[in-house]
């Protein structure tokens, strides 16, 4: 018989679920129960069982502790580093220079299947239009294809797989290959482009507060590592 593994949570609603059920047989309202009560039960009846001793348990509770560890971590470094002016004033330049001085309106579609997106992109360069791209693939009927237009997007906003991929395109042109992410197959066009005005500093302060904490932290990481 296969088994079956249960992750800690899944345990615990399980066992949650079967006392519910008794308590509810013997006509006991939890509703009427302080919901901290119920937790200490199940997990007393949980470690009565050895649920908490079980493999799958073990890994799952020492994977969630090294996350959460891993995040209050992250947040005393950027608490007892608080972001100067001049370390705002450097992510900002990073900022424009990820903004870049353009937006554009695009046409996108995501697929699975690479050969799929090879086709839809030969059919583009053939001359159909995107808005009659919505069809089923030759061959896979299963699978429809919708393309979708974007808003106005800056580079910034852009995943960086598209953002060499833009650079290279007139408006009307379509990319000639599939570009690829951990979300499938991109067929990317540029629809078109205009100029961007860049935002003043303090229109952006939350963003750039951001990008240098995350530099922060990335420095400090940079120095627990080992030297080469």
């Amino acid at each position: 018989m296969k088994s079956v593994k249960f992750s800690a949570w899944a345990a615990a609603l399980i066992l949650g679920g079967a006392m519910l059920q008794s308590a509810q047989a013997q006509g006991q309202d939890l509703s009427a129960v302080d919901p901290q009560k119920i937790k200490e039960v199940i997990l007393q009846d949980a470690q009565k069982l050895g649920v908490d001793k079980q493999a799958e348990v073990q890994t799952a509770l020492k994977a969630a502790q090294e996350t959460i560890l891993m995040r209050a971590w992250e947040q005393h470094i950027i608490k007892v580093n608080q972001v100067t002016q001049a370390q705002r004033d450097e992510a900002y330049k990073d900022y424009l220079s990820l903004l870049g001085n353009s937006e554009y309106r695009l046409n996108h579609i995501t697929l699975a299947d690479a050969d799929q997106a090879k086709q839809v992109i030969q059919r583009l360069q053939g001359g159909l239009a995107w808005e009659k791209v919505e069809m089923s693939t030759p061959g896979k009927p299963e699978i429809k294809i919708t393309a979708n237009k974007t808003d106005w997007v800056n580079m910034a906003a852009l995943m960086p797989e598209f953002r060499e991929a833009i650079k290279l395109l007139k408006p009307g042109q379509v990319y000639p290959t599939a570009i690829r992410s951990n979300t499938g197959w991109h067929v990317l066009g540029l629809m078109e482009m205009r100029g961007l005005k860049a935002p003043p500093a303090d229109q952006v302060r939350g963003i750039l507060d951001n990008l240098a904490q995350q530099k922060i932290v990335q420095d400090k990481i940079r120095a627990l590592l080992p030297r080469k």
